[in-house]
């Protein structure tokens, strides 16, 4: 990876440039195997997992499994003319600190979810006696409780889950403690986040004769990640990303004579990136339990959209730390979920390297031929942002503003894919100028 003072030939971006070197076969047939595996059970418990009242005992040592596998095989197919070479690698990594979720719930929910239940722990957090004498709020009764609100805080515990609700209890609640500046999360379920990578590399390389060479590479990448909490607080969000690229090119080498030499290089890249998430279920039809079914209406759309609570601790919200907030799906702010970048490029260039003296001129030209599509399937689905959770239960959501982190109750319209393509035409001239055989000028301009 070059960062910087890379040549006039690597020119056009102000970017890092990467460049990628393969493997070639030989006359001798070669290859190798391998095989590594790692797993948790000598490992200690990470240090704040161990001071992390909200962790159970048995999940301090979060688990990981990781192994990796992979192998080369090279040689010549014709002597001395024709070599190919192929390489693979497969990493699957399974990793429960990375998946594990640590999260704020309102202080003091408990097993009670009744509407009376949960209007008390709205009153405890946000409008409490101090609350009544100091700032005149008004207590919320039980009369008061949205019925929807009441049924996501009723969700059970999806199968496989641990515990017994979608949105656990207050872990800390039992041992009378709050969240404060050391500690400010209140409840943990764990998880898992799973990595899996292929790659694949493969080389073919054919001697015309001495003079002149044709190479053919390509290379393969695929790395799809799951991750149980990267949109949600809750689980049954998981998040899907899969990530990959594609490049392939082939080349000509050409002598011309012993102090001129060309390379004509095609090449070609294919990039995606696309995230999306697990669903448990739809709007329509939330599960509640003993609190029944209930629905948000989404305009025709059976994407639930995620319920984001801004501010879940109230008074208990420690001073100088930022708002602690609850997701119940895909986040109101993000809202990455259902978005991903693909991209293609084609570049055809010619580049010639000429000696002369002291004097090494690199010169050539380059074209490429960009293709990039912003892909947005969030058109059709929304979100719902409130401002708190004594507003939450009751039903009331936000537009979002500053205010509130720019967690926003929308519902999106129109095509908001974008589609992009660039033509652009480069040509370059160079020369190092080797002045003693320890100091060397180079100059160039593209």
């Amino acid at each position: 990876v070059n960062a910087s003072m890379y040549d006039a030939q690597q020119g056009s971006t102000s970017g890092a440039h990467i460049d990628l070197s393969t493997a070639s076969g030989t006359n001798t047939i070669h290859g190798t195997a391998y095989v590594h595996r790692g797993t948790s059970w000598i490992n200690a418990a990470p240090f704040f997992f161990n001071q992390d009242p909200d962790i159970p005992s048995y999940n301090k040592v979060p688990q990981l499994h990781r192994y990796i596998a992979g192998g080369t095989f090279g040689g010549a197919l014709i002597k001395d003319k024709l070599f190919g070479f192929i390489s693979y690698q497969h990493l699957h990594v399974s990793d429960q600190e990375i998946g594990d979720s640590v999260l704020d719930v309102p202080v003091g929910l408990s097993d009670d979810r009744s509407a009376t239940g949960l209007a008390s722990v709205s009153n405890n957090s946000f409008c409490s006696a101090y609350d009544q004498a100091n700032f005149g709020c008004t207590p919320i009764t039980a009369a008061l409780i949205d019925h929807t609100a009441q049924v996501l805080f009723n969700s059970p515990s999806l199968p496989g889950e641990p515990g017994k609700w979608l949105i656990p209890n207050d872990a800390l609640a039992s041992s009378n403690i709050t969240p404060s500046a050391a500690h400010i999360d209140n409840a943990f379920i764990a998880g898992t986040g799973r990595f899996t990578g292929d790659l694949g590399v493969g080389d073919l390389d054919y001697n015309a004769s001495k003079k002149d060479t044709l190479s053919l590479k390509y290379f393969y990448q695929h790395d799809p990640t799951i991750s149980p909490f990267s949109y949600s607080s809750v689980p049954g969000f998981t998040e899907h990303l899969d990530s990959g690229a594609q490049v392939a090119s082939i080349s000509n080498t050409y002598v011309v004579k012993n102090n001129l030499s060309t390379t004509q290089t095609l090449g070609f890249i294919r990039e995606k990136n696309w995230g999306d998430n697990e669903q448990p279920f739809g709007p329509g039809s939330i599960p509640g339990g003993a609190a029944g079914t209930g629905s948000i209406n989404m305009f025709g759309s059976n994407y639930f959209p995620g319920v984001s609570i801004y501010n879940v601790l109230g008074d208990y919200q420690p001073s100088g730390f930022s708002q602690a907030i609850l997701n119940i799906g895909p986040n109101a702010e993000g809202q990455s979920s259902n978005t991903g970048v693909f991209q293609s490029r084609l570049a055809p260039s010619g580049n010639a390297i000429w000696l002369i003296g002291r004097h090494t001129l690199s010169f050539g030209a380059s074209y490429t031929y960009t293709q990039l599509n912003t892909i947005d399937k969030r058109t059709g689905t929304g979100t719902v942002a409130t401002d708190d959770f004594s507003q939450m239960i009751q039903g009331y959501v936000t537009p979002g503003s500053s205010a509130t982190g720019f967690y926003v109750s929308s519902f999106l319209q129109g095509n908001a894919s974008r589609y992009y393509r660039a033509n652009q035409l480069g040509t370059y001239l160079q020369d190092k100028w080797q002045i003693t055989p320890t100091l060397s000028l180079t100059a160039g301009v593209r």
